[in-house]
């Protein structure tokens, strides 16, 4: 992928709706974007948090948090995975890779508001000393900056995680469909997903969230979770927005119908007309619900590091030709399930 569509991605309101939903979610701000060269693509010098920005104003002070940023970015470079260490003055630092394909497309770094270690008075008298800057200064805007216990450190990693598998496929998305229009409205639908998942209700009501926001996306007459119950291989139907309330519980072995064979060959299967295809099973309905068949069925695995966990799929009662941009896009929602499904 070239960098002038990484640039053109860099600079869309897409773009500008993450940092701000990174921001909103867990009070961290993207502060960087550097190539896979270790060219500076983008910054953002006025997000620096209060501390961070008095430090800078000094050459030594900037030295060293450049420093600590590029510690971060080369662990990146030599992982493939998200960082989350502390910052020359103690703030909680990040930086992530997005990938296309296995490579490293460029590096993202930022800082969150909160520390993680309190920032003690031996660490002002540091920073005022190496820094050459006033003791007062730093300890007042030392002041305002709050501990993040362990927990809400592991938390914003979890997060992190999700935002990092839902810019790659995104941008994949943007890249392969061009219909940016359409992406304005899907994203928005990734957003409030992304938001979901950051949520603290319960497993269930998260995935009833999703595939209710993904049945009005798509304009499709049901969107279904099945999870995949390793001990017997079947796959449970555990959650729906459209099929019957009878249906949930419903097993399909592995390799059985569009649900088991989209599972078993881990690929997405998309049927125009699912009476006419062999591989087909039937969802067991109500007597009231047997006048009404679904014809067109959209199946994509759910699939975390490798292991299948489940299937997500979308039906309607017509037959329909399904596009490409709908399959990425439901590919991206079980993207979203696998790491809401495995996050701490």
């Amino acid at each position: 992928m070239s960098i002038p569509f990484l640039k053109e991605f860099l600079e869309s309101t897409d773009w500008a709706k993450i940092r701000d939903l990174l921001k909103e979610s867990t009070s961290a701000s993207i502060l960087w974007v550097v190539s896979d060269s270790g060219r500076l693509i983008q910054r953002f010098d006025e997000d620096y948090h209060e501390l961070c920005q008095l430090i800078r104003e000094k050459p030594e002070g900037k030295r060293r948090c450049q420093n600590s940023h590029f510690a971060r970015l080369q662990e990146v470079k030599r992982t493939k995975f998200p960082v989350i260490s502390s910052c020359y003055c103690g703030l909680l630092a990040f930086a992530f890779p997005i990938m296309i394909d296995g490579n490293i497309l460029c590096i993202v770094g930022g800082c969150h508001s909160q520390s993680e270690f309190p920032v003690t008075m031996e660490k002002c008298a540091e920073i005022s000393v190496t820094c050459g800057l006033d003791i007062k200064d730093v300890i007042e805007s030392a002041k305002k900056i709050r501990h993040a216990p362990k927990v809400e450190q592991r938390r914003f990693f979890s997060i992190l995680n999700i935002l990092v598998g839902m810019i790659t496929p995104i941008i994949k998305w943007m890249n392969r469909s061009k219909a940016l229009l359409a992406l304005e409205e899907r994203y928005k639908i990734v957003s409030d997903i992304c938001k979901i998942a950051y949520s603290k209700i319960e497993l269930k009501d998260k995935q009833k969230s999703i595939t209710d926001k993904v049945k009005e996306a798509l304009s499709v007459d049901a969107c279904s979770i099945y999870d995949l119950d390793r001990s017997s291989q079947e796959l449970i139907l555990e959650i729906t927005s459209g099929l019957p309330d009878t249906a949930l519980g419903q097993r399909i072995k592995m390799g059985e119908g569009i649900i088991g064979r989209t599972a078993q060959e881990m690929t997405t299967m998309a049927v125009e007309d699912a009476t006419k295809d062999p591989r087909s099973v039937r969802i067991g309905t109500t007597t009231s619900m047997r006048k009404r068949v679904y014809h067109s069925i959209l199946a994509v695995p759910i699939v975390s590091m490798n292991n299948l966990i489940g299937v997500v799929d979308v039906r309607t009662f017509k037959p329909r030709i399904w596009q490409q941009d709908e399959e990425d896009f439901l590919f991206i929602i079980a993207e979203h399930i696998a790491m809401i499904k495995t996050a701490i």
